[in-house]
């Protein structure tokens, strides 16, 4: 019983989700007959500890094949939110300017596929998804970040906002930005990342072969 009424509730909460973001795009006059018209940048906040990772992490990894957002979208906010960052004067808790990254591989912060689906859609509801003119940028940000500068933060997003709706009017725009070569770098560093963490995972005799064991190295 308990977990019938968990699973109502998310669908509940998954919808209400869903119908607030559309009643923001139409509040917007991104919407016609029900479907976008032009690009529509959504920011879904997160909130990550300091110490695992970047003090901003943006989620723009594939999952099942589709993407929240395009990754031209991802890189361009990443460039625009440093920039503000350091016309702002914001630091970070040691100091300096906020570390950014854009995750484009599997992993912690690759993004919930409940973005994804928002997108592309899926069977709930018979909900066929905003489409390609919709980004889902997935935020994480740092507790520090979050803890003194959530105004500025706050001024920060809705600039960016603004400016993507008057640099993106057509689908085309975001096509026009070629990041293939940042995102081949880009997957080429996490998996550098990703290859020096598996350096203390190893197999051990005494455990068996279906199992991994953790080295204390």
């Amino acid at each position: 019983e308990r977990s019938t009424i968990a699973s109502r509730y998310n669908l509940n909460a998954l919808k209400a989700q869903r119908d607030v973001t559309e009643k923001m795009m139409e509040g917007a006059g991104a919407m016609e007959d029900g479907a976008l018209i032009r690009p529509y940048l959504a920011i879904f906040l997160h909130g990550k500890v300091d110490s695992m990772g970047a003090d901003f992490e943006i989620a723009a990894c594939e999952k099942e094949g589709i993407e929240a957002i395009d990754p031209a979208v991802a890189f361009w906010f990443a460039d625009e939110l440093k920039i503000a960052l350091e016309t702002n004067g914001i630091k970070n808790n040691s100091g300096v300017i906020p570390t950014i990254n854009v995750v484009t591989s599997p992993g912690a912060y690759s993004g919930s596929r409940t973005l994804h689906r928002m997108r592309n859609g899926d069977k709930l509801f018979e909900f066929g998804g905003f489409g390609k003119m919709f980004q889902a940028l997935q935020l994480e940000v740092g507790k520090y970040l979050r803890a003194n500068y959530s105004t500025q933060l706050t001024e920060i997003l809705n600039e960016l906002m603004e400016k993507f709706s008057t640099t993106f009017q057509t689908g085309e725009a975001i096509a026009a930005i070629d990041v293939n070569d940042r995102l081949v770098e880009n997957k080429a560093r996490e998996k550098e990342r990703l290859a020096e963490k598996m350096k203390n995972v190893h197999y051990d005799g005494e455990v068996g072969e279906d199992k991994v064991a953790l080295s204390a190295a």
